[in-house]
């Protein structure tokens, strides 16, 4: 459907926290989620078959044909709509119409090109046509707002935009802050959530919790949101499946004692803003914007990449000294709230937004 979820009806769906945060301060008339056909959708996806169902599903939206597709259905609804601005989230489509325009994202194709191949399917004349596409959207916006300085430079080194258009904004917790009186962390309980298990590092967490549950007979790791778990599972692994329930997913924040992500390619990696909040210290790697999230000693630790040595010692370090995880998770919750709030997110983007409104 076109019009997305009324985030003031269900204030817990997809970027519903930002769409809150910018109705409070600019006033929202309507959030449009434009979408291809039934019938040009199945041609597409036809057209951008591929026998793996992950790599389908990213040469199905990259692709220029689906790009142009969404571009002319949000040209369409936004005639209906009297808005002098429209603030787009990502670059799954062009501007719209010839009004004004800002861009929200986290990443950008040659970003994941460079770090993560097997997500950047598009190859010879769609690659060509689609880069073209990207840049100019990227080039015609009145203001980029990349969550990551990590992202800002992809923007000037390899899209050639003008750094005075580019603000550097972040993002905000979904989850509210959890009261820290009544918080444990000497439950040994890591938590995983992530939805792209390969992706995630979900592979090397696995072997880096042999390492973990041999060390530690009775800790546990939590896994939300893959649904199909591997064929052997090592001792201590709880597969919980994919959560849907937003009050279940704070209360397995709330238990935890740790927060793991070992991602291999993380553009922004928002699930450790949701940890933070709930006072859980984090444990991600040294790449993309993941350092500029991550404190390394102050509100987590960070590994490198397809590293489960170093994963297990990073784990055995906060899962064995409960004051320690504890003092990166009280560190880590006020860090979200000196900074790293909707409302903050918003009022970094503000300037560039009057801006273009006048």
């Amino acid at each position: 459907m076109d019009l997305s979820a009324d985030f003031r009806r269900f204030p817990g769906g997809k970027n519903a926290s930002l769409f809150e945060a910018l109705d409070r301060r600019f006033g929202v008339e309507a959030v449009l989620r434009p979408v291809e056909s039934p019938g040009l959708g199945r041609l597409l996806q036809v057209a951008a078959f591929h026998p793996d169902r992950d790599r389908w599903r990213r040469r199905f939206n990259l692709h220029p044909r689906t790009f142009a597709a969404r571009t002319a259905r949000a040209r369409k609804l936004l005639a209906e709509y009297p808005g002098r601005l429209v603030v787009q989230l990502h670059t799954m489509m062009g501007p719209g119409g010839g009004r004004p325009f800002v861009l929200h994202t986290d990443g950008s194709y040659l970003l994941t090109e460079r770090h993560f191949p097997e997500g950047a399917p598009l190859r010879g004349r769609a690659r060509a046509r689609f880069l073209e596409l990207e840049t100019e959207v990227y080039r015609s916006a009145a203001a980029l707002f990349p969550r990551s300085a990590w992202l800002a430079r992809s923007f000037i080194e390899d899209y050639g935009c003008e750094p005075r258009r580019i603000v550097v904004v972040g993002a905000g917790s979904n989850l509210p802050l959890l009261p820290l009186p009544s918080r444990r962390w000497d439950r040994r309980i890591a938590l995983f959530v992530g939805n792209e298990w390969r992706r995630k590092g979900g592979p090397g967490l696995l072997q880096a919790w042999e390492r973990v549950a041999a060390a530690l007979p009775g800790a546990r790791l939590q896994v939300v949101g893959v649904a199909r778990p591997p064929r052997a599972l090592p001792p201590g692994v709880e597969w919980l499946g994919v959560v849907h329930d937003r009050q279940r997913l704070a209360a397995l924040f709330a238990q935890a004692s740790v927060f793991v992500m070992p991602s291999v390619y993380e553009p922004w990696g928002h699930v450790f803003l949701e940890a933070m909040a709930s006072g859980l210290p984090c444990i991600g790697t040294r790449i993309c914007a993941m350092p500029e999230i991550i404190q390394e000693g102050v509100t987590g630790l960070l590994v490198p990449r397809r590293d489960p040595a170093a994963l297990a010692r990073a784990l055995l370090t906060l899962l064995s000294d409960p004051a320690a995880g504890e003092a990166m998770g009280r560190s880590g919750q006020a860090r979200i709230r000196a900074g790293w709030t909707w409302d903050e997110v918003v009022a970094r983007m503000a300037p560039a937004i009057e801006a273009a409104l006048g």
